[in-house]
């Protein structure tokens, strides 16, 4: 409870504090919305710590934490591939 408490504190003062600094109240908005996205991922991870209380819905949670587990080492590579990518297709810009 506290953590959604946090973050929506911390998108609400992003959203004001941004707007004013740089003098233009649209980028407020784009760093109020990067923190709603991360906010809405957050909230469906919460969510399924509490679908875990369901007895049909348990083994699927665990399922899908196990696998997420198991494939760490891929994401990683994943991840590094996919931000040479990004980087390199920046440059190209």
């Amino acid at each position: 409870m506290f953590g959604c408490i946090f973050s929506i504190y911390v998108s609400i003062c992003i959203f004001m504090f941004c707007g004013i600094k740089e003098g233009k109240p649209e980028t407020g908005w784009h760093h109020y919305r990067v923190i709603a996205a991360l906010n809405c991922i957050l909230i469906m991870g919460k969510s399924l710590y509490f679908l875990k209380l369901f007895d049909k819905m348990a083994p699927l949670i665990f399922i899908i934490v196990k696998i997420g587990w198991d494939i760490r080492f891929f994401m990683f590579v994943f991840f590094i591939i996919q931000f040479s990518f990004m980087v390199a297709f920046y440059l190209i810009g």
